[in-house]
Protein backbone atom coordinates (compact mmCIF):
# COMPACT_ATOMS: atom_id res chain seq x y z
CA UNK A 1 0.00 0.00 0.00
CA UNK A 2 1.29 3.52 -1.15
CA UNK A 3 2.20 5.59 1.94
CA UNK A 4 2.99 9.37 1.39
CA UNK A 5 4.75 9.42 4.73
CA UNK A 6 7.79 7.14 3.44
CA UNK A 7 8.49 10.04 0.96
CA UNK A 8 11.13 12.12 2.01
CA UNK A 9 9.92 15.50 2.29
CA UNK A 10 11.93 17.26 -0.21
CA UNK A 11 10.49 13.98 -3.10
CA UNK A 12 7.37 14.61 -1.68
CA UNK A 13 6.86 18.40 -2.10
CA UNK A 14 8.37 17.64 -5.89
CA UNK A 15 5.97 15.38 -6.42
CA UNK A 16 3.58 18.48 -5.03
CA UNK A 17 4.45 21.19 -7.66
CA UNK A 18 4.69 18.11 -10.53
CA UNK A 19 1.02 17.62 -9.70
CA UNK A 20 0.61 20.99 -9.76
CA UNK A 21 1.87 22.12 -13.09
CA UNK A 22 -0.89 22.25 -15.90
CA UNK A 23 0.81 24.42 -18.47
CA UNK A 24 4.17 22.83 -19.11
CA UNK A 25 4.55 19.96 -22.03
CA UNK A 26 5.01 16.58 -20.92
CA UNK A 27 8.65 16.20 -22.30
CA UNK A 28 9.54 19.31 -19.61
CA UNK A 29 7.68 17.45 -16.64
CA UNK A 30 9.97 14.27 -17.72
CA UNK A 31 12.62 15.94 -16.91
CA UNK A 32 12.19 17.54 -13.99
CA UNK A 33 11.04 14.39 -12.20
CA UNK A 34 14.26 12.48 -13.97
CA UNK A 35 16.48 15.34 -12.17
CA UNK A 36 14.55 14.74 -9.25
CA UNK A 37 14.86 11.36 -8.88
CA UNK A 38 18.31 11.82 -9.63
CA UNK A 39 19.08 13.63 -6.67
CA UNK A 40 17.03 11.62 -4.14
CA UNK A 41 19.36 8.59 -5.18
CA UNK A 42 22.10 10.49 -4.93
CA UNK A 43 21.86 11.37 -1.59
CA UNK A 44 21.18 8.04 -0.69
CA UNK A 45 23.56 5.90 1.15
CA UNK A 46 25.01 2.52 -0.05
CA UNK A 47 23.13 -0.37 0.55
CA UNK A 48 19.45 -1.90 0.43
CA UNK A 49 18.34 -0.63 3.45
CA UNK A 50 18.62 2.97 1.93
CA UNK A 51 16.54 1.47 -0.87
CA UNK A 52 13.52 -0.02 1.20
CA UNK A 53 11.27 2.51 0.19
CA UNK A 54 11.73 3.07 -3.62
CA UNK A 55 7.98 1.39 -4.09
CA UNK A 56 6.74 4.53 -2.24
CA UNK A 57 8.59 7.26 -4.06
CA UNK A 58 7.68 6.04 -7.82
CA UNK A 59 3.71 5.50 -6.94
CA UNK A 60 4.31 8.96 -5.26
CA UNK A 61 5.00 10.77 -8.51
CA UNK A 62 2.67 8.54 -10.78
CA UNK A 63 0.21 9.86 -8.34
CA UNK A 64 1.32 13.39 -9.01
CA UNK A 65 1.40 12.97 -13.54
CA UNK A 66 -1.28 9.83 -13.42
CA UNK A 67 -1.72 10.31 -17.31
CA UNK A 68 1.83 10.85 -18.51
CA UNK A 69 3.65 7.30 -19.99
CA UNK A 70 6.91 8.85 -19.97
CA UNK A 71 6.57 8.47 -15.96
CA UNK A 72 5.25 5.00 -16.32
CA UNK A 73 8.39 3.79 -18.77
CA UNK A 74 10.55 5.22 -16.47
CA UNK A 75 9.04 3.56 -13.32
CA UNK A 76 9.32 0.29 -15.21
CA UNK A 77 12.50 0.41 -15.78
CA UNK A 78 13.75 1.67 -12.33
CA UNK A 79 11.67 -1.12 -10.95
CA UNK A 80 13.44 -3.38 -13.01
CA UNK A 81 16.81 -2.47 -11.89
CA UNK A 82 15.78 -2.60 -8.10
CA UNK A 83 13.83 -5.85 -9.02
CA UNK A 84 16.56 -8.40 -10.15
CA UNK A 85 18.85 -7.78 -7.38
CA UNK A 86 22.18 -7.09 -9.14
CA UNK A 87 24.44 -5.50 -9.43
CA UNK A 88 25.71 -5.38 -5.79
CA UNK A 89 25.28 -1.16 -5.68
CA UNK A 90 21.56 -1.04 -7.14
CA UNK A 91 22.11 2.51 -6.43
CA UNK A 92 24.84 3.27 -8.60
CA UNK A 93 22.87 1.52 -11.55
CA UNK A 94 19.83 3.39 -10.63
CA UNK A 95 22.24 6.61 -11.00
CA UNK A 96 23.33 4.94 -14.39
CA UNK A 97 19.77 5.46 -15.47
CA UNK A 98 18.96 8.25 -14.83
CA UNK A 99 22.17 10.03 -16.18
CA UNK A 100 21.57 8.38 -19.64
CA UNK A 101 17.76 9.95 -19.46
CA UNK A 102 19.56 13.28 -18.71
CA UNK A 103 21.81 12.72 -21.35
CA UNK A 104 20.22 11.80 -24.02
CA UNK A 105 16.40 13.63 -23.88
CA UNK A 106 17.77 16.14 -25.89
CA UNK A 107 19.20 14.51 -28.68
CA UNK A 108 15.56 12.43 -29.55
CA UNK A 109 13.72 15.68 -28.86
CA UNK A 110 16.01 17.16 -31.68
CA UNK A 111 15.43 14.08 -34.14
CA UNK A 112 12.18 13.68 -33.20
CA UNK A 113 11.99 17.64 -34.56
CA UNK A 114 14.33 16.64 -37.48
CA UNK A 115 11.82 13.82 -38.87
CA UNK A 116 8.83 15.85 -37.74
CA UNK A 117 9.48 18.70 -39.90
CA UNK A 118 10.74 16.24 -43.27
CA UNK A 119 7.58 15.32 -42.60
CA UNK A 120 5.59 18.18 -43.57
CA UNK A 121 7.66 19.80 -45.83
CA UNK A 122 5.25 20.65 -47.86
CA UNK A 123 2.88 22.23 -45.67
CA UNK A 124 2.98 25.85 -45.28
CA UNK A 125 0.26 26.16 -43.15
CA UNK A 126 -0.59 23.58 -40.19
CA UNK A 127 -3.49 23.48 -37.38
CA UNK A 128 -2.30 22.47 -33.65
CA UNK A 129 -4.09 22.29 -30.18
CA UNK A 130 -2.64 23.18 -26.87
CA UNK A 131 0.74 23.20 -25.98
CA UNK A 132 3.67 20.35 -26.52
CA UNK A 133 7.20 21.02 -26.43
CA UNK A 134 7.53 18.46 -28.96
CA UNK A 135 5.67 19.84 -31.36
CA UNK A 136 7.13 23.41 -30.76
CA UNK A 137 10.68 21.99 -31.50
CA UNK A 138 9.17 20.46 -34.40
CA UNK A 139 7.60 23.26 -35.92
CA UNK A 140 10.80 25.72 -35.34
CA UNK A 141 12.56 23.24 -36.83
CA UNK A 142 10.33 23.24 -39.69
CA UNK A 143 10.46 27.39 -40.14
CA UNK A 144 14.09 26.84 -40.99
CA UNK A 145 13.26 25.84 -44.19
CA UNK A 146 10.42 27.31 -44.46
CA UNK A 147 10.10 31.25 -43.93
CA UNK A 148 6.67 31.58 -44.98
CA UNK A 149 4.96 28.81 -42.51
CA UNK A 150 1.98 29.89 -40.47
CA UNK A 151 0.66 27.78 -37.44
CA UNK A 152 -3.10 27.65 -36.27
CA UNK A 153 -3.53 27.47 -32.82
CA UNK A 154 -6.49 26.46 -30.62
CA UNK A 155 -6.47 27.63 -26.54
CA UNK A 156 -7.55 24.16 -25.11
CA UNK A 157 -9.67 25.36 -22.54
CA UNK A 158 -9.83 24.94 -19.31
CA UNK A 159 -6.04 26.29 -18.96
CA UNK A 160 -5.47 27.94 -22.35
CA UNK A 161 -1.99 26.00 -23.35
CA UNK A 162 -2.17 27.34 -26.27
CA UNK A 163 -1.13 30.61 -25.48
CA UNK A 164 2.09 29.43 -24.29
CA UNK A 165 2.39 27.30 -27.57
CA UNK A 166 1.45 30.83 -29.43
CA UNK A 167 3.57 32.91 -27.49
CA UNK A 168 7.01 30.61 -28.09
CA UNK A 169 6.06 30.44 -31.92
CA UNK A 170 5.19 34.14 -32.16
CA UNK A 171 9.03 34.69 -30.03
CA UNK A 172 10.30 32.32 -32.91
CA UNK A 173 9.15 34.21 -35.67
CA UNK A 174 6.71 32.11 -36.95
CA UNK A 175 2.90 33.28 -37.71
CA UNK A 176 0.54 32.65 -35.52
CA UNK A 177 -2.98 32.49 -35.30
CA UNK A 178 -5.09 31.74 -32.54
CA UNK A 179 -8.62 31.14 -31.89
CA UNK A 180 -10.98 29.77 -29.69
CA UNK A 181 -11.23 25.49 -29.86
CA UNK A 182 -14.66 26.02 -31.05
CA UNK A 183 -13.64 27.94 -33.98
CA UNK A 184 -11.44 25.82 -35.95
CA UNK A 185 -14.00 24.87 -37.66
CA UNK A 186 -13.40 28.36 -39.67
CA UNK A 187 -9.84 27.64 -40.30
CA UNK A 188 -9.67 23.74 -40.96
CA UNK A 189 -9.99 24.45 -44.85
CA UNK A 190 -6.96 26.42 -44.98
CA UNK A 191 -4.16 24.40 -43.28
CA UNK A 192 -2.81 21.17 -45.04
CA UNK A 193 -2.53 19.35 -42.24
CA UNK A 194 -2.45 18.87 -38.03
CA UNK A 195 0.29 18.32 -35.71
CA UNK A 196 -0.21 16.92 -32.59
CA UNK A 197 1.47 16.26 -29.09
CA UNK A 198 0.96 12.84 -27.02
CA UNK A 199 0.84 12.11 -23.14
CA UNK A 200 0.24 8.32 -23.96
CA UNK A 201 -0.03 5.79 -27.22
CA UNK A 202 -1.36 2.46 -26.75
CA UNK A 203 -2.10 -0.03 -29.28
CA UNK A 204 -5.82 1.56 -30.29
CA UNK A 205 -5.88 4.95 -28.92
CA UNK A 206 -3.61 7.73 -27.78
CA UNK A 207 -4.36 10.35 -25.05
CA UNK A 208 -3.51 14.40 -25.45
CA UNK A 209 -5.32 17.48 -23.93
CA UNK A 210 -9.18 17.88 -24.07
CA UNK A 211 -10.52 19.03 -27.34
CA UNK A 212 -8.19 16.89 -29.59
CA UNK A 213 -10.74 14.03 -30.76
CA UNK A 214 -12.95 16.78 -31.82
CA UNK A 215 -10.13 18.39 -33.73
CA UNK A 216 -8.93 14.62 -35.51
CA UNK A 217 -12.43 14.47 -36.13
CA UNK A 218 -13.00 17.55 -38.10
CA UNK A 219 -9.62 17.02 -39.96
CA UNK A 220 -11.08 13.58 -41.17
CA UNK A 221 -13.93 15.06 -42.39
CA UNK A 222 -12.13 17.43 -44.82
CA UNK A 223 -9.37 14.96 -45.99
CA UNK A 224 -6.38 16.63 -43.80
CA UNK A 225 -3.51 14.67 -42.56
CA UNK A 226 -3.00 13.86 -39.02
CA UNK A 227 0.57 13.45 -37.66
CA UNK A 228 1.33 12.74 -33.44
CA UNK A 229 4.65 14.05 -32.70
CA UNK A 230 5.81 11.98 -29.53
CA UNK A 231 8.91 9.97 -28.03
CA UNK A 232 8.73 6.27 -28.24
CA UNK A 233 8.80 6.71 -24.30
CA UNK A 234 5.29 7.76 -24.31
CA UNK A 235 4.15 4.04 -26.04
CA UNK A 236 2.47 2.47 -23.12
CA UNK A 237 0.62 -1.03 -23.37
CA UNK A 238 -3.02 -1.14 -22.59
CA UNK A 239 -3.02 -4.31 -20.04
CA UNK A 240 -1.26 -2.01 -17.88
CA UNK A 241 -3.79 0.22 -16.64
CA UNK A 242 -2.42 3.96 -15.83
CA UNK A 243 -4.78 6.12 -12.89
CA UNK A 244 -7.60 7.43 -13.72
CA UNK A 245 -7.84 10.79 -14.35
CA UNK A 246 -9.28 12.57 -11.36
CA UNK A 247 -11.59 15.95 -12.07
CA UNK A 248 -10.02 19.34 -11.44
CA UNK A 249 -11.23 22.16 -9.98
CA UNK A 250 -14.67 23.44 -10.89
CA UNK A 251 -13.40 27.36 -10.40
CA UNK A 252 -10.85 26.75 -13.61
CA UNK A 253 -13.69 26.36 -15.88
CA UNK A 254 -16.37 28.99 -14.33
CA UNK A 255 -15.75 30.40 -10.72
CA UNK A 256 -19.22 30.85 -8.55
CA UNK A 257 -21.42 28.71 -10.67
CA UNK A 258 -24.66 28.91 -9.78
CA UNK A 259 -26.44 26.25 -8.01
CA UNK A 260 -28.00 23.17 -9.71
CA UNK A 261 -24.78 23.40 -12.02
CA UNK A 262 -22.60 20.53 -11.67
CA UNK A 263 -19.16 21.21 -13.38
CA UNK A 264 -16.90 18.91 -14.88
CA UNK A 265 -13.09 19.51 -15.45
CA UNK A 266 -10.87 17.28 -17.02
CA UNK A 267 -7.53 17.64 -18.88
CA UNK A 268 -7.20 14.77 -20.86
CA UNK A 269 -9.40 12.53 -23.40
CA UNK A 270 -8.34 8.99 -25.30
CA UNK A 271 -8.38 8.97 -29.39
CA UNK A 272 -8.82 6.40 -31.33
CA UNK A 273 -5.66 5.93 -33.29
CA UNK A 274 -7.60 5.61 -36.56
CA UNK A 275 -5.59 4.11 -39.60
CA UNK A 276 -4.04 6.88 -41.38
CA UNK A 277 -2.90 8.72 -38.19
CA UNK A 278 1.26 9.21 -38.54
CA UNK A 279 3.36 8.85 -35.45
CA UNK A 280 6.80 10.44 -36.06
CA UNK A 281 9.55 9.83 -33.36
CA UNK A 282 13.17 9.83 -32.60
CA UNK A 283 13.45 6.99 -34.48
CA UNK A 284 11.47 7.99 -37.71
CA UNK A 285 7.66 7.25 -38.53
CA UNK A 286 6.53 4.74 -36.33
CA UNK A 287 4.60 1.74 -38.70
CA UNK A 288 1.73 0.09 -36.88
CA UNK A 289 3.87 -3.28 -37.25
CA UNK A 290 6.83 -1.97 -35.14
CA UNK A 291 3.83 -0.35 -32.55
CA UNK A 292 2.92 -3.65 -32.13
CA UNK A 293 5.73 -5.20 -31.66
CA UNK A 294 7.20 -3.01 -29.08
CA UNK A 295 4.17 -3.87 -27.44
CA UNK A 296 4.80 -7.16 -27.63
CA UNK A 297 7.97 -7.22 -26.45
CA UNK A 298 7.49 -4.98 -23.83
CA UNK A 299 8.84 -6.45 -20.17
CA UNK A 300 6.32 -5.22 -17.13
CA UNK A 301 8.04 -5.05 -13.76
CA UNK A 302 6.81 -6.70 -10.96
CA UNK A 303 6.52 -3.45 -9.27
CA UNK A 304 2.94 -2.87 -11.47
CA UNK A 305 1.40 -5.93 -9.83
CA UNK A 306 1.44 -4.05 -6.03
CA UNK A 307 0.08 -0.83 -6.74
CA UNK A 308 -2.60 0.33 -4.81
Amino acid sequence: MYSPARISSDVFAAWRSLAADNRSGAGEIYVRAVRTLRDHFASLAEGPEALRDWPHWLHGLLQAQSMMAPLYNLCNRLALALECGEPAQPRNEILKILDEELAHAPSRESLMAQHASQAISSWRRVMTHSYSSAVAAALQHAQTANASLEVFISEARPMNEGRRMAERLAQAGIMVHFFVDDARGRFIAAVDGVLLGADRISENVFVNKIGTASLVNLAGQHGKPVFIVSQTNKCWPSRLHLQEEAGHLPDEIWPHAPANVLLHNFYFEEIALAPGIGILTENGLLTPAALAAYFKNFVPAKFWMHRA
